[in-house]
Parts: structure tokens; sequence; C-alpha cells
């Protein structure tokens, strides 16, 4: 039996890691920012600014995660 260790990295490979790196950044920053830009926001504007942060940075720190 083989470990993940003892594999060869294929591209088929790289690219799935790749995508599971940047989807769990993605969806870990979306929480992360929402909540942040919720609490930061006027009164009554909570959910416009909570889409608005995700809309900026979860992107942006899913592809540091895939980086």
């Amino acid at each position: 039996m083989t470990s993940p260790l003892d594999r060869q990295p294929c591209p088929d490979r790289i690219l799935k890691d790749t995508g599971n790196a940047f989807g769990m950044g993605a969806v870990g920053s979306s929480v992360f920012h929402f909540v942040r830009g919720a609490y930061n926001s006027p009164i009554g504007h909570c959910l416009a600014g909570g889409a608005m942060g995700v809309c900026m940075n979860a992107p942006r720190v899913g592809g540091n995660f895939a980086v």
C-alpha cells in the first residue's frame, strides 16, 4: 500500500490541490469578511456591507490560499 506522499505529482493532482485550496480560502474568508463588513456598516445597511466585504475580499484571499 502506498501513502499519499509516495505518489508522483502529476498536473492533474496539482490542479485539483490548487482548486481545493482556492475553495477553502474563499469559503473561510467569505464568512470572516461578511461578519466584519456587517459589523462595520452603519445601522440598516448590515446586509449590504457584509455582501460588499465578501465581493471585495473573498477572491483575493482564496487566490492567496491557492498560491
